[in-house]
């Protein structure tokens, strides 16, 4: 299997208003695939970027919008699923 560079990462942010904000700002970045989702209480922000230098900057972005973000999960490349 082909690994591929592009990172993906989940944020659970701090609300709504950061969600969307956050989500309405990175949509505009050519190569980046940005979307939202919810789950009781939490909302999260996943972000597809093409390398670790665009992956960190979408970090240190995501930090100064929402301090209260926390990065949950971050992989590499294809996803894998598990199976028994």
């Amino acid at each position: 299997m082909t690994v591929s560079p592009w990172l993906v990462q989940i944020y659970d942010v701090s609300d709504v208003t950061a969600q969307g904000l956050i989500v309405g700002l990175l949509s505009g970045l050519e190569n980046v695939v940005v979307e939202s989702s919810t789950s009781g209480i939490h909302q999260f922000v996943i972000v597809e970027s093409p390398d670790a230098s665009q992956s960190r900057s979408v970090f240190n972005f995501v930090m100064s919008i929402d301090p209260g973000a926390a990065l949950i999960h971050m992989a590499n490349g294809p996803v894998e699923i598990l199976t028994r």
